[in-house]
């Protein structure tokens, strides 16, 4: 159902159209005030229209409500909003929060590592790779351990 809410907003964004989906989610955030799937695009759409200020706070204010966090929406939505603000250390925040409603998801473990690489933060990457690798015993975190372990 969050899916089919957010659509109209998603279809907006596709279209560059940041006004337009802005309005979107003032609709949507009107009926269901509460909805952090909405705020967290919304966060992504401030950022993108050039207002960082507003859409920092308001991204922190999601980030903060650890049960917004399960939903992979708010992470999705977050994690484009941080990404479009330069702010790293927030986009690995959302990840680590979301690990903790799943701590055996090995695709969050994954983007905590390739948000990190991305960003040359080596400690939080061999931080992952660590985790990675003791959660599944492929070779390929194996390697990842051993070239984060070189970078840092």
């Amino acid at each position: 159902m969050e899916g089919r809410q957010l659509r109209p907003i998603y279809d907006a964004l596709e279209l560059p159209d940041t006004k337009y989906a802005e309005e979107e989610c003032e609709k949507l955030l009107r009926k269901h005030p509460n909805h952090y799937g909405a705020q967290s695009i919304k966060a992504f759409i401030l950022a993108r229209s050039g207002r960082p200020n507003e859409a920092l706070l308001l991204g922190q204010s999601v980030l903060n409500t650890p049960s917004a966090m399960a939903s992979a929406h708010v992470q999705q939505g977050l994690s484009l909003a941080f990404r479009a603000l330069g702010r790293p250390r927030e986009e690995i925040m959302v990840y680590t929060a979301a690990l903790s409603f799943s701590p055996n998801d090995e695709s969050l473990h994954t983007k905590v590592f390739k948000t990190a690489a991305r960003n040359s933060m080596f400690k939080e990457q061999h931080h992952a790779a660590i985790q990675l690798t003791k959660l599944s015993k492929q070779q390929k975190y194996v390697w990842w351990l051993v070239v984060s372990l070189f970078l840092q």
